[in-house]
């Protein structure tokens, strides 16, 4: 097993034969994320378990696996195991390079360690005290927009060679509906094409329609949907 900060990385070979990789994610202290490729349903239940004592050891709360739904082998086990249940649904877009931006241009500014818990409250859907801050590695990528002292949005750029990924989009609450959203996606999605970055990518729920319209429409394209499935310790 390997690891970086928030990550771990677990390969099973045999022999010399690559059979298996899965990637633990802590990003949420109660909360481990379980991605995994398996070339083999022998490689899946001893990657599970890894995974399963990894979480119990890291005191983790629950554990989350992320399937994208074409992959049948990972798909099976999940049902059949029966520990998990399906919790939500993403779509993975991709940015279309051949699209023309008409970018709305507004002001982002590097977040600063007084933003961290309200960036953590935008989305309205928790109580100030209980909630959980953005660590400094999260919030040194991450942009906001305010207007005066008052904090209106937040966006996270996670950028790789030629890649970068969006995160953390989150326009407060009463805030929505204004057409803010877009001025902060196209000056990034601009910005980010002037840099060169040749992928640009990001997730939403399968059930926000109006967040799906508005990437739509500024040019991006669906390419898988995963699942997300939750068991609790």
């Amino acid at each position: 097993m390997e690891s970086t900060e928030k990550v771990q990385h677990l390969l099973l070979w045999k022999d010399e034969e690559l059979l298996g990789y899965t990637a633990l994610s802590g990003y949420d202290p109660e909360e481990l994320e379980v991605t995994m490729i398996a070339t083999t349903n022998e490689a899946i239940a001893p990657m599970h378990e890894a995974a399963r004592i990894f979480a119990q050891k890291k005191k983790f709360v629950r554990l989350l696996w992320i399937v994208d739904q074409r992959d049948n082998l990972i798909v099976s086990f999940i049902k059949e195991m029966k520990l998990y249940s399906h919790s939500f649904s993403e779509y993975a877009m991709l940015f279309d390079s051949k699209t023309e931006i008409h970018s709305e241009e507004c002001s982002l500014v590097s977040a600063e360690k007084a933003d961290a818990s309200k960036i953590a409250q935008l989305d309205g859907e928790s109580e100030f005290d209980k909630i959980q801050p953005i660590d400094e590695v999260d919030l040194a990528k991450t942009l906001v927009l305010k207007e005066g002292k008052e904090l209106i949005a937040s966006i996270r750029l996670e950028k790789n060679q030629e890649e970068c990924g969006i995160h953390g989009f989150v326009v407060r609450t009463d805030q929505r509906g204004k057409g803010i959203g877009r001025k902060i996606l196209t000056t990034i999605v601009s910005q980010l094409k002037r840099e060169g970055y040749s992928q640009i990518y990001l997730e939403v729920e399968s059930t926000n329609a109006a967040a799906m319209g508005l990437y739509q429409s500024i040019g991006f394209k669906q390419k898988a949907c995963f699942d997300y499935y939750v068991s609790v310790f």
